[in-house]
């Protein structure tokens, strides 16, 4: 079944996609390049500075307003049309990432809580996040839990470092803590932003180091005296920073496909990278109209369209095809 999306004044018709296998090599063209033209956007006069969005199941689009007051998250239609602005049980300070859930509603974190969601928009529940530490970045795993990267300073006797955090969905409690690393390095400071989840495979962005982390397996278990399980995460790690194409700065959202392909926002050197499922370096995307400081990037829910939000610049959100993308 098609869907249509509006275009100025013409329609353009996309095959539906959900059922098919993403698969961003399918883009490259004969001299290995990847170009995505944009089918719509959101001007910066209805959003500004978001660093948080995704696409429900029903094609509607939730947006945060992370850096600019009035903090807000806002609702839009299919056609990236202005709906409304969501209202939390609590005002929203500083909403930030936003996932789609499996149930059909989605979650936002901002920087006290969780905040749940019908697909309406309606408010269901809040989660209290930990007043010692701050939270980053969220996700879902296979076991529907809400995962969130947590970030603790250095206090007498402990060490600073992150962690992500899985929460039971209906309690709101911990039920495993992943260590992901120690925060100080030689060259400088962790600061793990951005988070997202494929197939059994946590990808972290940490910006401080302009390095991704892929975490997929488990070890060293230990128990909290509340019985949280503790394990450290074993990961593999890419990424150099500078401006050369195959390096980073200051990364931020990514975006994976059925294969384990990588999209990812190089956010101060204003581009999309593509990398394999080996994580090597493929190519950085031709994309019209260019990307300005790129934070979040997702998939829509049909596979068809890549979403990405710019800090800077007239378009707050584009929307480029992946039409060519399927196996």
């Amino acid at each position: 079944m098609g869907s249509t999306l509006d275009l100025d004044n013409t329609t353009t018709t996309f095959t539906d996609y959900k059922d098919g296998e993403l698969n961003f090599m399918n883009l490259l063209n004969g001299a290995g390049e990847v170009t995505l033209k944009s089918v719509k956007y959101i001007p910066d006069l209805l959003l500004r500075r978001s660093i948080g969005a995704c696409e429900l199941i029903d094609g509607k689009v939730v947006a945060s307003q992370t850096m600019d007051k009035p903090y807000c998250v806002k609702l839009f239609n299919s056609k990236l049309i202005f709906r409304e602005n969501l209202k939390p049980k609590f005002p929203f300070e500083k909403p930030a990432a936003i996932v789609s859930l499996k149930d059909e509603s989605f979650a936002v974190i901002d920087d006290l809580r969780i905040h749940g969601f019908k697909l309406d928009g309606g408010s269901t529940w809040t989660f209290q996040l930990p007043t010692n530490a701050k939270h980053y970045g969220l996700a879902e795993d296979d076991f529907g839990r809400i995962v969130t990267i947590q970030e603790t300073n250095k206090r007498a006797g402990t060490e600073s470092g992150s962690s992500l955090l899985l929460i039971n969905p209906v309690t709101g409690l911990v039920e495993e803590k992943v260590g992901i690393l120690n925060n100080r390095f030689k060259n400088g400071v962790s600061k793990c932003r951005f988070l997202s989840y494929r197939a059994g495979t946590y990808y972290v962005t940490d910006l401080g180091q302009d390095k991704i982390y892929l975490i997929n397996q488990t070890e060293a278990v230990t128990f909290d005296a509340d019985e949280t399980i503790n394990r450290t995460g074993k990961m593999t790690t890419f990424g150099r920073p500078g401006t050369s194409a195959d390096c980073f700065n200051d990364p931020a959202g990514t975006a994976v496909d059925d294969f384990g392909n990588i999209i990812i926002a190089d956010s101060k050197n204003k581009r999309l990278s593509l990398y394999s499922s080996e994580q090597e370096f493929v190519c950085n995307l031709k994309l019209d109209p260019p990307t300005r400081r790129p934070s979040d990037i997702c998939i829509s829910s049909d596979k068809s369209a890549l979403l990405v939000l710019n800090l800077q610049g007239a378009k707050t959100m584009v929307r480029y095809s992946l039409k060519g993308a399927f196996s």
